[in-house]
């Protein structure tokens, strides 16, 4: 075979094939230098060659996006304006286009728009401000969902006038300059205002977290369970005042305690062990939340203090979760300063220990009760003096619970013995004293008075040595 033929053939090989050979997939077969294929010649039907290359597409040369292609654009368009200026407004068009392109190609890439794109946008009338539908407010509209980040990467593509792309990029960078660093601004200094404020009480009362919206308890039943703690187990934990804890207060203050209460109630009603289970279930779910989302309230505190009692055991007498509870209600009381002394007090008696103390473990009145969220009662009326009250009493509850169980586990007390503790021998003496304060008081008194005693039973016991008859035997105090 000669080198003719070999080259002939090779660019018969290079020719693209006809519509009908591609259509049947076969192999398009011509003679050199002919213009219809064998198949098409045999069939007597036209073959159709097309000029462009059907297949993938070649890339392309330019590589830039966004605001660079769109002056890439522009100066593609002055170069075209550049090789015939036979027209006067053509001319000052161009040269003023070369004077911003200059400007901004020494500007970073963000400082771009407001140095040069504006003032061409003032001389050729384009609109100054953003586009309306590229405005923050109807990013936010049923119509386009789409977020405002969304907007600031919108792309630079569609548009067929090199100068309107290069305008609507100032607008959208101009978009993005504006609204972004300034909200962050905005938004940073309110989270700083926000977690410096005056601290104020979480309340966990809402639908989600109440008993009787979720239906495991009816209205009736929430009062009979709720008469019947105040009648048979107010004695069993301290720190409530039966004229201040009614139903419709601890319902609007605390789910959590008002769960407790109901679900200790029904476990001495034998009828309702269904509902006692429901209950106990539903306390146990809100003391994690209340742990988990910090809720800070005085009702918070009894809550945990109410379900101490109740809680049932692991695989060890020590495996309960009492130690728990006790230590989320001491951070919840020590948020709130209930260990600090009321000045003046509420309790209206010629009381020298309480009276007269003028410490730093005091705290005013108006300012506690709007610790509680009760800054619009007035601290010498006789609901904010019950309220106040309750504040000392539920922090003298907690000492005696504390000191109650770890005297009986052997563990070393949390709760610390504050000026409050030190000074209330005579706080059950008041007006508005309930039944059970006097109770409270003698008990705390006792629990402060024996720690002196235990400290001197353990300096005996630590100074007193056994004999020891061998090196090997081991001495367990």
């Amino acid at each position: 075979m000669d080198d003719q033929t070999r080259e002939s053939r090779a660019k018969g090989n290079k020719q693209a094939a006809c519509i009908a050979c591609r259509r049947t997939k076969t192999k398009c077969l011509r003679d050199p230098g002919a213009a219809v294929c064998k198949k098409c010649r045999q069939k007597g039907s036209d073959c159709v060659i097309p000029s462009h290359h059907v297949g993938r597409q070649k890339g392309t040369k330019n590589k830039r996006t966004g605001l660079a292609k769109a002056i890439f654009q522009v100066e593609q368009a002055v170069s075209q304006l550049q090789s015939g200026r036979s027209d006067p407004k053509t001319n000052e068009a161009a040269l003023h286009l070369e004077h911003l392109l200059n400007a901004v190609r020494h500007l970073p890439q963000a400082d771009r728009n407001d140095a040069s794109l504006d003032d061409y946008a003032q001389s050729t009338g384009l609109p100054n401000e953003p586009s309306e539908c590229y405005s923050p407010s109807n990013t936010s509209s049923p119509e386009s969902p789409a977020p405002a980040a969304a907007v600031a990467d919108y792309p630079l593509n569609d548009a067929e006038n090199p100068l309107q792309l290069l305008a609507h990029a100032s607008d959208l960078s101009r978009l993005r300059l504006n609204a972004g660093p300034y909200q962050e601004v905005d938004q940073s200094s309110e989270t700083v205002l926000a977690f410096f404020s005056p601290l104020r009480p979480k309340l966990d009362a809402s639908p989600s977290m109440d008993p009787i919206e979720l239906g495991l308890v009816t209205q009736t039943e929430a009062d009979e369970l709720f008469q019947y703690f105040f009648e048979h187990l107010t004695h069993t934990r301290w720190g409530m005042d039966r004229f201040v804890h009614s139903l419709p207060f601890v319902r609007g203050r605390s789910s959590f305690l008002l769960t407790s209460i109901l679900a200790a109630s029904a476990l001495f009603i034998p009828s309702a062990e269904a509902l006692s289970k429901r209950l106990s279930a539903h306390s146990r779910k809100l003391a994690h939340t209340a742990m988990v989302e910090r809720y800070r309230s005085v009702e918070v505190v009894l809550a945990f203090m109410v379900n101490v009692p109740w809680l049932s055991f692991g695989e060890h007498w020590a495996d309960d979760e009492t130690c728990s509870y006790l230590s989320a209600a001491l951070t919840v009381a020590m948020d709130l300063a209930l260990h600090k002394i009321i000045t003046p007090s509420p309790n209206n008696v010629p009381d020298a220990s309480l009276q007269g103390y003028t410490g730093s473990d005091t705290i005013d009145a108006k300012k506690a009760l709007y610790l509680d969220g009760f800054e619009n009662v007035d601290p010498a009326s006789m609901l904010g003096r019950r309220l106040l009250r309750r504040r000392e009493r539920s922090w003298l509850s907690l000492f005696v619970l504390d000191r109650g169980v770890c005297l009986a586990r052997g563990r070393v007390p949390v709760v610390p013995k504050t000026s409050l503790v030190e000074r209330c021998d005579a706080w059950h003496i008041s007006d508005i004293a309930d039944i059970w304060d006097s109770s409270i008081i003698s008990v705390a008194v006792m629990r402060r008075d024996l720690d002196v005693l235990i400290k001197n039973i353990r300096d005996c016991c630590d100074i007193f040595v056994p004999e020891v008859t061998s090196s090997s035997e081991t001495v367990q105090r």
